[in-house]
């Protein structure tokens, strides 16, 4: 069964859902801090407004065949290294337990546009640099402090300066609240704030939580929630109903647990022998097997090309060695046969040569990104040695313990080799360590799942300099956590995204963000693979999972970390 189709906000952090690892990953970051950017252009058009705020929660009601009660658990593929959205990795499995507890101030729906959720209604200001959000009145957190405009102050205060979340943020001021509202202020136009408020930066957690710095216990305003030490590390967390959840008639479970499990098979097989009830998945081997037991009907599954979410490598672009050479990048790029690559490791991928899917702002059937071709390979390799004098062109190509992700590179470095590259393969890293191991650097070339955007300022604290600390520090950043991983500092893109950002035009912005796709094509900053897959997997007695349904009946994106309400819907029996 193929859910709808659309866009989903991935900025994490603010972006809307994920920053995600081959197969998921988390680690602890330092603060960072990041300057302004110079001020763009003012919009040529005004934003347009939320629906009208109402006075009163709505209320979604339970589907009149829909089963209610019962104890359901969750297999996902990591754990996360902390509960506060501002300083947690979450990745797509953080996502996923979190959005049990959490609610989103907006959600996403199936046509990538934001709508309502805990925050009601919204509005810019004619140069988009005043934002005013409106809370949905009578929402309680779960230790009984009121939703408001000062609870959503403190959110995203919190997030503006968050270990993880601080680069993505760097462009707001700040939020005062009165009553039900915040008013929030930037340094330049915004005219994409609202996309950053359904993502990770936009999980509202209690104020108390937050001012106890308290990433263990967490306190939201959700469907589930977290009753004394809820969550043994590497082993699970377990969520109970909130019985005054202020969706009426959700969640539909008594009770969630969600457990990591790395290992693809072992997942699987636990879902088989209903040890789990439900699972998320983005390996296209298991979606394979997955769809076979799906065919049979013994598991429910809905599959989603994870909208516009991308396979790729980082180049580590701050670390002196050949990747800092753009010849050695597309010889990379032409070494690498990405069809039979997928044929082997992800079989029913599309190939991918940037990180926009067909249909979205931005992308290009060309956009300079070398296509397959060994010749090519090689003779940019014997240019580059004879260049530097030097005999070989030696890199480290790294990936998670999975061994899946393992024998991906494995067959990588086959090709690269047959290219003149040497190739050595990095110590294997479990998940709780691959985010951070990418966060602050020390890498060559690492495999990585990510960049997709309903809007694509979302990408900015990932490809502009602002995302290292700037175009000067960009190059010196290595061991500091950053959110450009690959150290990226490139005028034209940083140019680029600054009019995106502030600028409504959407011609303007569809010329801005192919700007960016060439740049990234050409220069092969990023080693492009293939689009991604989700998979949600499902007893066959399970339900409730494609039941997403928004505040005023919207149907929502299928989001494989933050969807599905929280869990909401499910049931099980």
């Amino acid at each position: 069964m193929k859910i709808r189709k659309g866009l989903v906000a991935l900025t994490a952090l603010g972006l809307a859902a994920v920053m995600v690892a081959p197969t998921g990953a988390s680690a602890t970051a330092k603060k960072t801090t990041t300057k302004a950017k110079k001020p763009a252009a003012k919009p040529t058009t005004k934003p347009t407004t939320a629906p009208a705020p109402t006075n009163a929660p709505a209320s979604t009601a339970a589907p009149a065949a829909a089963k209610t009660g019962g104890n359901a658990v969750f297999g996902v593929d990591a754990e996360t290294n902390n509960w506060l959205p501002g300083i947690g990795q979450w990745g797509g499995a953080g996502t996923a337990v979190a959005s049990a507890v959490y609610d989103h101030l907006l959600a996403v729906g199936a046509d990538g546009k934001e709508v309502p959720n805990l925050v009601e209604s919204w509005k810019a200001s004619s140069d988009s640099k005043t934002w005013t959000l409106t809370a949905r009145a009578g929402i309680k957190f779960h230790n009984g402090e009121s939703f408001d405009g000062a609870a959503i102050a403190a959110n995203l205060e919190h997030v503006r300066t968050g270990s993880t979340t601080a680069p993505a943020w760097g462009n707001l001021i700040g939020c005062t609240a009165s009553g039900q509202t915040a008013t929030c202020t930037t340094k330049v136009p915004w005219v994409s704030f609202p996309a950053y408020l359904t993502g990770q930066s936009g999980a509202v957690v209690a104020p108390a939580q937050i001012k106890a710095n308290d990433g263990k216990h967490l306190i939201g305003t959700g469907p589930f929630m977290c009753k004394g030490d809820c969550w043994v590390p590497n082993q699970k967390i377990t969520l109970v109903k909130n019985p005054d959840y202020w969706r009426k008639g959700l969640p539909k479970l008594d009770s969630i647990e969600f457990r990591p499990i790395p290992d693809e098979d072992q997942r699987k097989a636990q879902l088989e022998s209903g040890q789990i009830q439900f699972l998320l998945s983005g390996n296209f081997l298991t979606g394979r097997d997955l769809a076979k037991l799906a065919a049979d009907k013994k598991i429910k599954l809905l599959t989603s090309e994870n909208f516009g979410t991308t396979a790729y490598d980082y180049a580590n672009l701050a670390k002196p060695g050949p990747m800092q050479d753009v010849r050695v990048r597309r010889a990379w790029a032409y070494a690498i046969d990405t069809q039979t690559l997928i044929d082997v490791r992800a079989p029913g991928a599309s190939v991918a040569n940037g990180p926009y899917p067909k249909g979205s702002l931005g992308y290009l059937a060309d956009n300079g990104y070398p296509k397959f071709d060994l010749a090519k390979a090689t003779a940019l390799i014997d240019e580059y040695k004879k260049a530097k004098g030097v005999s070989k062109v030696e890199v480290t190509l790294q990936t998670t313990a999975v061994a899946d992700n393992q024998q991906t590179i494995g067959v990588m470095k086959q090709m690269l080799e047959k290219a003149g590259f040497t190739i050595n393969l990095g110590a294997p890293l479990e998940q709780s360590a691959y985010i951070g191991f990418v966060f602050v650097g020390n890498y060559d070339v690492m495999t990585w799942n990510y960049l997709a955007a309903t809007d694509p300022d979302q990408m900015r604290p990932f490809l502009h300099s602002e995302g290292c600390g700037g175009p000067l520090v960009c190059p010196r950043s290595i061991g500091t956590p950053v959110l450009n991983w690959g150290r990226l500092s490139d005028g034209t893109i940083d140019a680029s995204f600054d009019q995106i950002r502030s600028n409504s035009d959407p011609a303007v912005r569809k010329q801005a963000a192919e700007n960016i796709n060439r740049q990234l094509g050409e220069n092969a900053y990023m080693l492009f693979r293939w689009r991604a897959r989700s998979q949600f997997a499902a007893c066959a007695t399970c339900g409730g999972m494609d039941a997403l349904d928004g505040v005023k009946g919207e149907k929502i994106s299928f989001l494989p970390a933050g969807g599905f309400l929280g869990a909401a819907f499910l049931t099980v029996g």
